[in-house]
């Protein structure tokens, strides 16, 4: 009798031990779910209740970031009564979903509890425009484009494009006409009403087609009458990285009388005019012009040499297109690609004037 009494005695004191001197009352987390930034801070109150045999008190709360603040008593909670703690967020200037971890600690308890609150913002229009200003029928992105700028070729890049529903249904976005040298993953795949997403375009610069600069436009579809399209902005350098110190000394050399082709003066209806760049390589082995091109309106481009041995000249003609360009002066810019590793992207200007 006595060892079942013993027994008995160690078995309740053991579970009073292991029991959690703090009990949350409703649980860790709380949900506000979506609403309105205009209606400014929200507030929930999370209720404990002391489970020890001891008096216990709020020692701090600690929250993660200047949205969210904290009220508490930190007066002595007697065992089996009741505390609480109050949270407050603030939406100002913070459209879409949020989730914010708070600690809670206690003078006489060695851990530390973890809330959580989350909900939904849906955004004012004057904060949703400042963040995210680009409108792509029902979404609104934070830019216009992706520009992935300079990249050396062989190598990855990523850029990334947040989005934001600014409706009050779930939207189902679709990115289509991706290019080979692009992939485009996010989290998920749907947009509730006042929640933002990310989306990570990762390039493989290995299969973009051409050196130098590349567009190409994909499109954001939200539904089947709405595709907005997105340009693609990328530059693409040729990777010298590999040369050995021969290589670099025997290297290639572009050279040019000018960096300029001065068409002068011409009369707007006397028709195309076409000047010629003389190209010389002043280096040991070949060069090579990996490509000439222009984003300008009004210029054709023709290479008649696309190896030049050491010594040796080649040209490039250029016919310009009066008709086609704005205004009275012409300053154009063309550039052209080598494989000279000094000077692998040479510009060219070209100027006059049009009566």
């Amino acid at each position: 009798m006595k060892r079942f009494i013993f027994l008995f005695s160690l078995l309740v004191a053991l579970t009073v031990s292991s029991q959690e001197p703090v009990e949350w009352v409703g649980g860790t987390e709380h949900n506000f779910g979506a609403f309105d930034e205009n209606i400014g801070k929200v507030s929930c109150q999370f209720k404990f209740v002391n489970k020890s045999r001891e008096t216990i008190s709020v020692k701090l709360v600690h929250v993660t970031c200047g949205c969210t603040k904290s009220a508490f008593e930190n007066s002595p909670v007697e065992p089996g009564d009741t505390g609480s703690v109050d949270i407050f967020y603030n939406p100002e200037g913070r459209p879409g979903r949020f989730e914010k971890k708070v600690l809670v600690e206690f003078n006489e308890i060695p851990r530390k509890y973890e809330l959580n609150i989350l909900g939904t913002v849906i955004g004012s229009p004057k904060t949703v425009g400042s963040r995210f200003p680009v409108e792509a029928g029902p979404l609104r992105l934070r830019t216009s484009s992706i520009a992935f700028g300079e990249v050396t070729q062989g190598r990855p890049k990523t850029f990334f494009l947040e989005a934001y529903n600014t409706t009050t249904d779930t939207i189902y976005p679709r990115w289509e006409n991706m290019p080979d040298y692009i992939k485009v993953t996010s989290q998920k795949d749907y947009l509730a009403p006042g929640e933002d997403i990310a989306y990570s375009f990762f390039l493989d610069s290995e299969k973009v087609p051409l050196l130098g600069l590349s567009t190409d436009s994909i499109f954001l579809s939200t539904g089947p009458t709405t595709r907005v399209a997105v340009p693609v902005i990328v530059m693409v350098k040729e990777d010298f990285s590999g040369l050995s110190d021969k290589q670099r000394r025997d290297a290639p050399i572009i050279t040019t009388k000018s960096a300029i082709i001065d068409f002068g003066t011409l009369e707007r209806t006397d028709g195309k005019a076409t000047r010629t760049l003389e190209i010389t390589n002043r280096g040991k082995d070949p060069l090579l012009i990996r490509r000439v091109y222009t984003a300008e309106d009004g210029l054709d481009i023709n290479v008649k040499k696309n190896k030049i041995k050491n010594g040796d000249k080649g040209t490039i003609e250029v016919t310009l297109d009066p008709q086609a360009i704005q205004g009275d002066i012409i300053n154009l810019r063309l550039m052209i690609l080598s494989n000279d590793p000094q000077n692998s992207s040479m510009p060219v200007r070209v100027v006059g004037q049009i009566k």
